[in-house]
């Protein structure tokens, strides 16, 4: 008996290393490295990414067409509908001994393409950046889906950011935003040197956010953890925080403060956006 298990271990192993190593058999999507592209014109209003488990990272850069490079297990496909052009990576159908989990996606994009984006990872990492804080990239819209990883987004100029996660960290830097909403299940959400307006939410985890121009009505929220919120001197608005078990700290010279248990009220500046910041059970400073 125990002959006979170690003999089918053996061959499936042997399969395995002939589907690894084997370029014909890259054919059947074992084991690919697929380079593809496609022309974004002015008539593109829509760039949709789909990926499973793979690290991708979206590079802008001084180009006219939208190129991928992908080095692992499995298939790109890249449809270009009417005015959408859309990436999709499927793994291998074959995913014994977790084949595709050295696999790299770089999707190579024209730094002046300025309109939608939506980007859906299963799991892993996502990095979009702009090429530099001087000059970052802009879009109207952009809408991410994360399952469980890191995001990390810099130097943009956006209309609206959706972002919606699982759990993992989001790292954002240097990102002008008309408004943004961030939603996480668990987590970390770090932000800097953010301008707009903002609604973000974690479920349990932490928020550091740091704001270098509100300039829209904003919300904070976190069910059980912490929230760092860092505004500018000169901000304007009126404050509604509220906890059911922690606490509440504004280090704001508040006019028309009302503070209670759970609760703290007030106005700063000309108190010209409303700021919600809640958490159930956790800790909220304001500074």
């Amino acid at each position: 008996m125990i002959k006979r298990i170690l003999v089918i271990f053996l061959v499936i192993t042997g399969i395995y290393i002939i589907f690894s190593n084997f370029p014909v058999l890259s054919l059947l999507g074992f084991n690919s490295t697929n380079n593809q592209s496609a022309e974004i014109t002015e008539r593109i209003d829509s760039i949709e990414i789909q990926t499973t488990s793979v690290p991708t990272t979206i590079i802008p850069e001084n180009r006219e067409d939208l190129s991928v490079d992908y080095d692992g297990k499995g298939t790109v496909k890249i449809d270009h509908k009417g005015d959408t052009v859309k990436v999709e990576v499927t793994g291998p159908t074959f995913s014994f001994f977790s084949i595709n989990r050295n696999a790299n996606l770089k999707i190579f994009i024209p730094e002046d393409y300025n309109r939608n984006m939506e980007i859906k990872v299963g799991s892993g990492t996502l990095e979009l950046s702009g090429p530099s804080k001087e000059n970052p990239m802009k879009l109207d819209k952009l809408e991410i889906t994360l399952g469980s990883g890191k995001l990390e987004l810099r130097n943009l100029i956006v209309n609206h950011i959706d972002h919606k996660g699982s759990s993992g960290k989001v790292d954002v830097d240097n990102i002008q935003s008309t408004a943004s909403s961030f939603d996480m299940s668990s987590g970390k959400l770090n932000i800097h040197n953010y301008s707009g307006a903002i609604d973000a939410e974690v479920s349990s985890g932490e928020m550091n956010i740091q704001i270098d121009e509100l300039n829209g009505h904003s919300s904070v929220k976190a069910s059980s953890g912490r929230i760092n919120l860092d505004l500018p001197d000169d901000a304007d608005f009126t404050l509604m925080g509220k906890t059911s078990s922690g606490t509440i700290n504004s280090e704001f010279d508040l006019t028309d403060e009302n503070i209670s248990k759970n609760r703290l009220e007030g106005k700063y500046g000309t108190g010209k956006y409303k700021l919600d910041l809640q958490v159930s059970s956790g800790n909220i400073r304001l500074y």
